[in-house]
């Protein structure tokens, strides 16, 4: 007769992390960032040190891929535009790029550093209401009445467009891309507009670049 030895209940095992667990948690982690509640990218290995199993939250942001963004955290923050937002910043020490994540927030005040960001939030909203991007045409109403804001807020045209050059403004989602704009519109097809249709609106057709 054969025996069988009985193994202890160990319990359930524990269940996987998805995208919306590590949403929450980033949007927690970027939250306690004081005293402007945003985290530069290269910090990003704290926030997955703060999991139980760390490469389990790396591997869901960086294998994360959205189109019209870059595999990783650009397209997690794609994944969740009402969310999550990001700006491109230069660092002086290690003269290279950087991601800056933050909270987008609708409510935030009304300062330059914010409505962009809440822009490509708004554009979020808008083509999940409509289900469509109706060739750019809605993108582009909202982007110029931020714009036409942000212009009011900076004192000329020239200002805004070179903020708007600097920061790389893509007219289909609002997203930014500085100076890798052209390289991103080159490479995701879907994010070009229509040239004559851009050229409608006075502040968004600043964003313009060459192909």
């Amino acid at each position: 007769m054969t025996e069988y030895l009985e193994l202890p209940d160990l319990g359930e095992k524990p269940t996987p992390l998805t995208k919306n667990d590590v949403c929450e948690r980033l949007l927690a982690f970027i939250g306690d960032q004081t005293p402007k509640k945003e985290l530069p990218s290269v910090r990003l290995v704290e926030f997955y040190n703060s999991f139980c199993e760390p490469e389990e939250a790396q591997a869901i942001i960086t294998e994360c891929k959205k189109e019209g963004h870059l595999q990783g955290i650009r397209a997690f923050c794609g994944t969740f535009p009402t969310k999550l937002a990001y700006r491109k910043a230069y660092d002086k020490s290690d003269k290279a790029s950087l991601l800056i994540l933050r909270m987008c927030d609708l409510e935030a005040s009304e300062n330059q550093s914010d409505r962009v960001n809440r822009m490509a939030c708004k554009l979020a909203m808008a083509y999940h209401a409509t289900g469509r991007d109706d060739s750019g045409k809605t993108a582009l109403r909202i982007i110029e009445k931020e714009l036409a804001a942000l212009k009011l807020e900076l004192g000329s045209m020239t200002k805004l467009t070179k903020e708007v050059k600097e920061r790389g403004i893509c007219l289909r989602d609002g997203s930014e891309h500085g100076v890798k704009l052209r390289s991103a519109l080159k490479y995701h097809r879907a994010l070009p507009v229509d040239k004559d249709l851009a050229k409608r609106f006075p502040h968004a057709k600043k964003c313009l670049v060459t192909l």
